[in-house]
């Protein structure tokens, strides 16, 4: 009978993995016949710098272990953003017990790197006879959700911050593009004053002459409104007369005398009161005066706009406050947050109604932090409601006894039945590929009940509503 064979003498390289993993803080504890079998039992990867371990939404079907180089797992939709780095001796991919399916980003190595990865089916066996091995993946597990989830909450609320800078650059665009127009017409007509002053000077011009002049421009009673086709008949009117007359820029002047209901017959009558060159000089002075005066109030109404916004933005960020809790007007907070995305409303047609309770009470909360609630459930409502005709988003608040509570409600397509219970699952999003991070209304939930509140969805074709309650108990009387 032949003599059983000696078993191989592990190569030195195996002896060298065996030091290089038990080395490893995570695998300190482990004793080393179960490290060794993780050895014998992994799949063996070597990745090229730039190379991918797997991309976003790949099966996570394998544990891996980094045993040298570097993996970087990132969000693709953020690709400026590197979530979390795996060096040597950490673990990425399917960790005992979690609940994990894909990959909800790509990882990449970033040195050449050799990767150990211990296919899925495993892990049932590791579990029954490694027991210290599969209790260091399973801390590992708890590590990762916290730091993953609050990375990607982060990239989230930068999401958020970039949508209302966009709007905020996009609402600004308008005063500001009126003010420098007025800022440009206001020169030219500063610079036309100081010659016809000269001009009234050498006419030896009478204060009543212009005094007749700006009257014209200045009627004591409002003009009554006038319909396009009568309009256009008085300015044609005015502009003959002035022409007539040798007054320069008639149609100019006809248009404002327009405007202010001047007639035909009213010029005739100044005309009888000033001689002819008189009045032509003081109908051009007051008709510049009045222009100066038109876009200096244009300017003041745009910069208004301007200052508004700004104090929009701080509102709704509370950027020169405390961070801690304050009593805040909710509906204050809804009101900055509406006029903020109001232009991604108009943009998509979609109509902002909104129903706020007058009496509702100030509650004790971090401001800034409610309002990435009213963004988040604002976006997903319009996002719901993309390209579909009369589409509606109500924002309404109210209070009871116990609770002070706000819905936002949309009438689109609604959320299938069978996925109203995931919503609020980290991760979990029903638009497509790279346009959400499945966080939204996680944040939503988690802020809330911070809060000492609750967030509830009801959907139905037609109709979906998000409702923020918060207790009573945390409000204080103004």
């Amino acid at each position: 009978m032949s003599p059983e064979p000696t078993p191989a003498a592990v190569p030195d390289t195996a002896d060298d993995d065996l030091a290089t993993l038990a080395g490893y803080p995570l695998f300190a504890q482990v004793p080393r016949p179960q490290l060794a079998w993780l050895l014998a039992t992994a799949e063996r990867q070597e990745l090229a710098a730039g190379q991918q371990l797997h991309g976003l939404g790949d099966p996570v079907d394998h544990t891996h272990v980094v045993l040298h180089g570097e993996l970087r797992l990132f969000d693709p939709q953020h690709p400026g953003h590197g979530i979390i780095r795996y060096e040597p001796g950490q673990v990425s991919g399917y960790l005992p017990f979690s609940r994990m399916t894909t990959a909800k980003g790509v990882a990449q190595a970033v040195l050449p790197s050799t990767i150990l990865a211990l296919p899925r089916r495993l892990t049932q066996q590791m579990a029954a006879q490694h027991f210290e091995l599969t209790q260091a993946l399973v801390g590992v597990m708890t590590t990762r959700v916290r730091e993953t989830t609050a990375v990607h909450q982060q990239n989230e609320r930068m999401v958020a911050l970039g949508k209302l800078s966009a709007g905020l650059a996009h609402e600004l665009n308008n005063p500001i593009g009126a003010v420098a127009s007025a800022v440009g017409y206001l020169s030219r007509h500063t610079q036309a004053l100081p010659d016809l002053t000269t001009q009234l000077l050498a006419a030896r011009a009478a204060p009543e002459a212009l005094g007749v002049a700006q009257a014209l421009f200045a009627p004591a009673a409002p003009p009554a409104p006038l319909g396009r086709l009568a309009r256009a008949t008085l300015e044609e009117d005015l502009a003959d007369w002035l022409l007539d007359h040798d007054v320069p820029q008639p149609e100019a002047l006809a248009e404002q005398l327009a405007e202010v209901g001047c007639t035909e017959a009213q010029l005739a009558a100044a005309a009888r009161q000033v001689p002819a060159a008189q009045l032509a000089l003081g109908l051009q002075w007051a008709y510049h005066g009045q222009q100066l005066q038109r876009l200096a109030a244009d300017a003041r109404e745009a910069a208004g706009r301007v200052a508004e916004l700004v104090r929009s933005i701080k509102t709704y960020t509370h950027m020169d406050q405390s961070p801690a809790p304050q009593a805040v007007d909710l509906n204050e907070g809804l009101r900055t947050t509406c006029r903020l995305l109001a232009h991604k409303f108009r943009e998509a047609g979609v109509q902002l109604q909104q129903e706020l309770d007058p009496a509702l009470p100030l509650v004790l909360v971090l401001a800034g932090e409610l309002n990435q609630v009213w963004t988040n459930l604002l976006d997903n409502a319009l996002d719901a409601l993309r390209g579909q005709p009369g589409a509606l988003v109500r924002v309404a608040s109210r209070h009871d006894p116990n609770f002070v509570q706000v819905t936002i409600t949309d009438n689109g397509p609604g959320i299938p039945t069978e996925l109203q219970s995931q919503v609020f699952m980290p991760f979990f999003t029903t638009k497509p590929p790279g346009q959400g991070t499945g966080l939204g209304l996680d944040l939503v939930q988690r802020i809330t009940r911070q809060h000492g509140g609750a967030v509830r969805a009801t959907s139905r074709p037609g109709y979906t509503e998000f409702e923020v309650c918060l207790p009573r108990q945390a409000a204080v009387q103004a």
